[in-house]
């Protein structure tokens, strides 16, 4: 474990690391652009910078509309899911919690999936989007309402189950949507479910990025109120900390910013599960600490899952939750292998 006194600089290394695997992710693909030619373009465009235009109008094209929103919405999605696993981990004292046990990716699927089929673009290019947050905060309400009507005192079992049982159930009515629905949304609709990052623009990547902005700075904040509960329930009400209060908040926050993240790149599952453990056996379990380093960790994942979706059968891309599952299903079995859980 990195002591406290060496953490700035392990946050250091985050960044530069993440800067790196941007700068490779957006140079690598059908067509392959030289890393310091890619960082010339994006330094022009962005900063105003004078370098010297050695490079062909499509290879600009090609890393600024269309790689460069790619890379930066993985980034966003890696750190958004990131930081959702740790905070219902830490709120249900469970190291299994992820965004898909609790029925929220599922409700966010099943409202951008209404959206797509039945109701189309009533809202331009954030209509899925809508869908996706709507949807996302349904299965939050219904989750909490299943786990206690009254919300007198709801428990990490009770959400736990709760959460379980509505994802199936929306799942299981996403799924009856698409078999209804017609046959060549139905195929484009499965592919998004599988998780991918293709075909995005920059207007796509403004909720995602406004959501992890407003968000983490306030789940990070959150940090003693989340090491209380941790540290269980006796243990939260002696300091003052309504548990209950905190989960519920905790739980829509986590909803909204789980819902942003699938409406642009569809379900993309167990990252906010293995980047947790992995934070937590780098830097400890205060998430002071924690939620900061899953927020590095989930964007330079997520990059380098794409990076493999693209090159693994290229020129065919493979859908990036298929590779995120597969990590996870393996992950999670070595996890229950090693650990008592």
């Amino acid at each position: 474990m990195i002591s406290n006194k060496y953490i700035s600089y392990f946050y250091m290394g985050l960044v530069f690391t993440l800067i790196l695997s941007l700068l490779f992710s957006v140079s690598i693909g059908y067509s392959n652009i030289d890393i310091s030619t890619t960082a010339k373009i994006i330094s022009n465009k962005a900063f105003g910078a004078n370098f010297n235009s050695d490079w062909t109008e499509t290879a600009q094209a090609i890393i600024w509309e269309i790689r460069l929103p790619r890379a930066i919405l993985g980034m966003l999605v890696g750190a958004g899911l990131a930081v959702v696993g740790a905070t219902l981990q830490s709120i249900m004292r469970n190291n299994l919690a992820d965004p898909h046990l609790f029925g929220i990716s599922s409700g966010s699927a099943l409202g951008a999936v209404i959206i797509i089929l039945f109701l189309g673009s009533f809202a331009g290019a954030y209509s899925i989007s809508i869908g996706a947050f709507l949807g996302a905060l349904f299965a939050t309400v219904l989750v909490l309402c299943i786990a206690n009507q009254k919300y007198e005192r709801i428990s990490a079992e009770k959400l736990l189950l709760s959460g379980v049982a509505c994802s199936f159930v929306l799942i299981a009515i996403t799924n009856l949507f698409i078999f209804m629905g017609e046959h060549h949304s139905s195929t484009s609709i499965l592919f998004w479910m599988l998780g991918g990052l293709g075909f995005v623009r920059w207007e796509q990547i403004i909720i995602p990025s406004v959501m992890l902005i407003c968000i983490t700075p306030y789940l990070t904040l959150s940090y003693r109120s989340l090491n209380a509960i941790m540290a269980g329930e006796e243990t939260a009400f002696t300091l003052g900390i309504n548990a209950t209060q905190v989960r519920i908040i905790m739980f829509i926050l986590c909803a909204l910013l789980t819902g942003a993240m699938v409406a642009t790149s569809g379900a993309i599952g167990f990252v906010g599960l293995m980047i947790h453990h992995i934070a937590r056996f780098l830097v400890g379990a205060d998430n002071r600490v924690v939620l900061p380093t899953c927020l590095l960790l989930g964007a330079i994942f997520l990059l380098w899952a794409d990076i493999l979706a693209r090159v693994l059968f290229a020129p065919q891309e493979i859908p990036i939750g298929l590779l995120t599952s597969f990590f996870g299903g393996v992950f999670c079995i070595s996890l229950m292998r090693h650990k008592n859980i």
